[in-house]
Order: C-alpha cells, then sequence, then structure tokens
C-alpha cells in the first residue's frame, strides 16, 4: 500500500508542470519537468513501476532472417550467443528515415520504463543512425493532440545520443539531441508517462521530451538510419520490462 501512495504521490507532481496544456499538441521541448521533480523520479523510479512484465535474455538460437523496406533496405535478424542482432543496410542516394525494428510482445501499454542492454557494432556514417529502444502508437490507437502516428526512440550511436520522434506519415523525423554522450555498450532505458519521455544511460538520467502522446503504444528496438545513413549494426540483450500497477 505504502508503494502505491508514494507512486500517485509521484504521478500528480510529474503532472503538475505539464497541466497548463492537456490536449498533447504535439512535441515541445520547451515544456519540461524540473530538476527537483527530476530527481523524486529518480529516485522512485521502483515504486512508481513495480511489476516486472518481461524478461529476456535471448538464449534460444534462431537462424537469421533477412527481409527489406521497399527497395532501399536489408535486414537481418537473428539471435546468437544469448543476443539479438539486428543489422541493416540502405541506399544512401536517396533522403529517407528507415527503422529495422522487434515488436515487444506484452499488449499495448501507455505508461511504462523499458531497459536493454544495447551494443552500437556500426554506424556509418556517425550521427546518421544507430540503435534505439522505443514506443509506437502506429496501428494500436486513435491520435489524440495532433494528426498521425508517431514513433518514439532513443537513439545511440556510440558517440551521440538523441531523442528520435517520427511521423509516420512524413519521410524523416525529428531530431532532439542530448547533452550526454553515447558508449559502444550500454544500459538505455526509456520511461514514458502521461505525455512525457525520460531517457537514461546506464541508469543515469539524460534527458526528456514532451511528446504529446496518450498511447497505448506497441514497444520497439531496432536499429535506425537517416538522411545520409548507409549501415547499421546492432545487438541486444538483458531486456526489462516494467509498468504501472494500475495498469494491465
Amino acid at each position: 500500500m505504502e508503494k502505491l501512495v508514494v507512486a500517485f504521490l509521484l504521478i500528480l507532481m510529474l503532472l503538475a508542470p505539464l497541466a497548463v496544456s492537456a490536449d498533447g499538441g504535439g512535441p515541445d521541448p520547451e515544456r519540461t519537468v524540473g530538476d527537483d521533480m527530476i530527481e523524486i523520479l529518480n529516485n522512485n523510479l521502483d515504486n512508481l513501476f513495480p511489476i516486472t512484465s518481461i524478461k529476456e535474455y535471448f538464449n534460444p538460437y534462431h537462424e537469421a532472417l533477412y527481409s527489406n523496406d521497399g527497395m532501399e533496405t536489408v535486414i537481418e535478424i537473428e539471435n546468437d550467443e544469448g543476443k539479438r542482432n539486428i543489422r541493416m543496410f540502405a541506399n544512401a542516394d536517396s533522403v529517407h528515415d528507415h527503422l529495422a525494428y522487434e515488436f515487444i510482445d506484452e499488449g499495448y501499454l501507455k505508461n511504462f520504463l523499458l531497459t536493454m542492454e544495447v551494443t552500437v557494432r556500426d554506424t556509418w556514417p556517425k550521427g546518421q543512425g544507430g540503435c534505439f529502444v522505443g514506443f509506437t502508437n502506429y496501428g494500436v490507437s486513435a491520435f489524440h493532440g495532433y494528426d498521425g502516428a508517431h514513433v518514439v526512440a532513443l537513439v545511440s550511436d556510440a558517440k551521440n545520443m538523441e531523442i528520435y520522434l517520427k511521423n509516420h506519415d512524413l519521410d524523416a523525423g525529428e531530431h532532439f539531441p542530448l547533452e550526454t554522450r553515447g558508449k559502444e555498450t550500454a544500459k538505455l532505458s526509456i520511461v514514458h508517462l502521461t505525455g512525457h519521455t525520460y531517457v537514461y544511460l546506464d541508469g543515469n538520467y539524460a534527458g526528456q521530451l514532451h511528446d504529446g502522446l496518450e498511447g497505448p503504444f506497441h514497444l520497439l528496438y531496432g536499429t535506425a538510419l537517416f538522411t545520409e545513413g548507409d549501415s547499421a549494426a546492432c545487438t541486444f540483450d538483458n531486456m526489462m520490462l516494467k509498468r504501472l500497477g494500475s495498469e494491465k
């Protein structure tokens, strides 16, 4: 009971700075939760998300599966040595954003904490792709606040980190660079709570974005290539998904 009370109070405190415009209204990097509330969030993530829905270690071996995204890409996905590998090559001669991803099979959630150990094996060129964990409301829910379905992702190329947001109907997404530097292997975490995204690197707070999305969402992870991206190869392991006690 004490944990539920703490979680409820935390939600109320985090909602207060965002209550000026409750209609979503699209992404707004100027609408931020203050440092004092971030510190409270950091210290209470386990209380806020007390239920572990998934622990996945990718132990079963799966041979490589190949697919494409139109004529522009080749995608390879496999399990090997207890890890999930996703690699993508793309035609970098045209302007495009491509995502090669796997859905996380845990129903649809509005608020959650998703953590994975991610190794960036290759991105070329740097700054035009990387490895990500994220979520999308495409094919899941009616859209609130602004038109179109979206993907929101925490992306790392081992050097740079950013929050990436893409409208499904547009060719390219928006990039919100983070001050935190990326790492070749790191624990990436993404929290969604009432229209707001918070991201973490190795358990340390790294940034936030008001995305204005209500969900419910598909959760996903994979590789991304942007405007001049040629190739990206990523390894994923130790997935953990946690959710609010009030959500089923």
